[in-house]
């Protein structure tokens, strides 16, 4: 996954960086999906090393920003034992339930932040729903992708549009796999899609409302992760293009 140049690269490191984009994708997603419970907390500290890593090659301020903070977090969280890992687990599911769902204490927002691409791009304003909400369902149609039935948001929810991601980057490896680069180029095409035509239009500003308003540094970590990550992939997806020709 480093944007500093892939070329001449083998399939296999272009399969190895999309497994990892995958998981990446995936561990955003689920951080936006719901609360922190106590097998969350231990992945973010196991997923810690590979962030760290990652940051080391990466060319965004705001990665590196993120990881920093992620840092600050995981070094505290692994001081804590029995009742202090429920409380930071509650305090947490607090800010999640404030922040994201209107649930609760308000904190210092004024009310919940807008999760949903139809709420910054849509046609009406700061609605659901929206124009977006068509387009982006009719897009995972065409990819074989379908919205997990237990979810109840809309599609053109962050988690679902980065869920889609990491199938995406799945579907990319598994084709390498199975020895068929040109099917695998066709999904990193998606992905660059993807990309341009939703996730940088307006998950940027999503992640800006998180900088302000996040009180905990997992949730300020994750405004800068998820910004970064984004802004520099479109970059990534290009090269491994590149790579497989």
């Amino acid at each position: 996954m480093n944007p500093r140049g892939i070329d001449g690269r083998s399939a296999e490191d272009v399969r190895k960086a999309a497994l990892g984009r995958e998981n990446f994708y995936a561990f955003l997603s689920r951080l936006y999906a719901r609360e922190v419970d106590e097998e969350m907390l231990k992945t973010i500290i196991a997923t810690q090393p590979t962030i760290n890593f990652l940051a080391s090659s990466q060319e965004t301020q705001e990665f590196e920003k993120g990881n920093a903070i992620l840092q600050e977090f995981v070094s505290h969280a692994k001081t804590l034992k029995g009742k202090e890992i429920r409380n930071l687990i509650t305090d947490l599911r607090v800010e999640y339930a404030a922040m994201f769902l209107a649930v609760g204490k308000p904190l210092k927002f004024k009310g919940p932040l807008l999760t949903s691409e139809s709420a910054y791009l849509g046609d009406h304003g700061a609605s659901y729903y929206d124009k977006p909400f068509d387009v982006v369902k009719d897009t995972y149609s065409s990819a074989g992708f379908e919205k997990r039935k237990d979810f109840l948001e809309p599609e053109d929810h962050v988690a679902i549009e980065l869920e889609y991601m990491a199938n995406l980057s799945r579907q990319t490896y598994v084709s390498l796999d199975e020895r068929k680069p040109d099917s695998a180029s066709g999904y990193l095409k998606l992905q660059k899609e993807f990309l341009r035509d939703h996730l940088l239009r307006w998950v940027p500003k999503l992640c800006e409302g998180m900088k302000d308003l996040a009180e905990s540094k997992l949730y300020q970590s994750l405004a800068f992760l998820t910004e970064g990550f984004i802004l520099m992939d479109e970059q990534v997806v290009d090269e491994l293009t590149k790579a497989l020709r």
